[in-house]
């Protein structure tokens, strides 16, 4: 987890390994510059009502997917 500084800094990027992103806010300003697979976009509301729960069986498949494929 982070903020959307750290979320987009190349170097942390490499130092920590990352390889995907889950990106929860309405924007879509990401570390990638296009659509791609590593990166789920879930256009969510930064509010305390937000619908996390209706994700979670497509955020664990992505994440699922990505710890098997990099291991």
């Amino acid at each position: 987890m982070g903020d959307w500084r750290q979320g987009n800094a190349p170097y942390i990027q490499k130092d920590l390994k990352i390889r995907a992103h889950i990106n929860c806010c309405v924007e879509e300003e990401t570390f990638f510059p296009d659509p791609c697979p590593q990166l789920l976009q879930l256009q969510v509301y930064d509010e305390n009502e937000a619908d996390l729960l209706s994700h979670f069986k497509s955020v664990c498949d992505f994440i699922g997917e990505h710890c098997l494929s990099h291991h």
